[in-house]
């Protein structure tokens, strides 16, 4: 399996950088929306790996033993998800981390749940924290 070396990382970040200025987020997302969104961004970073996948993208999709992720592929999606979605500061420590270690797998759908849940409340906190902040006495 080719994948980007080390110095490459930038390229791909540019790469998703452009695909995520792109994207139109609707305000209220549903599942379907997360999932669609999270699986461009994962056909973009396969295709730029050069990794035949033998089955298209889907739910059940494995990222680290279907796609052969590392951990620095988790940290360039986290990247990617913000750029994406407009939000920053996720709690990912909930999908990722299970009984004080790091998961040994996590699917599609596993990430599209926690974004789905997730992102809503990461706006709604970031909103009010904004109009906290933005007020005077």
């Amino acid at each position: 399996m080719d994948r980007p070396e080390a110095g490459a990382s930038a390229a791909t970040i540019e790469i998703q950088t452009r695909l995520a200025d792109k994207m139109t987020i609707p305000s209220s997302l549903t599942q379907q929306d997360v999932q669609a969104q999270l699986t461009s961004l994962l056909d973009n970073m396969i295709q730029e790996w050069d990794l035949e996948v033998l089955e298209p993208l889907g739910p059940e999709t494995r990222l680290i033993e279907d796609l052969g992720f590392e951990s620095v592929d988790l940290m360039q999606l986290i990247v990617a998800i913000e750029q994406t979605f407009g939000v920053r500061g996720l709690p990912y420590e909930q999908v990722l981390m299970q009984d004080g270690g790091y998961v040994t797998e996590i699917t599609v759908r596993q990430l599209t749940d926690f974004l789905h849940r997730s992102i809503p409340l990461h706006r709604q906190t970031g909103a009010a924290a904004g109009q906290v902040a933005g007020t005077r006495p």
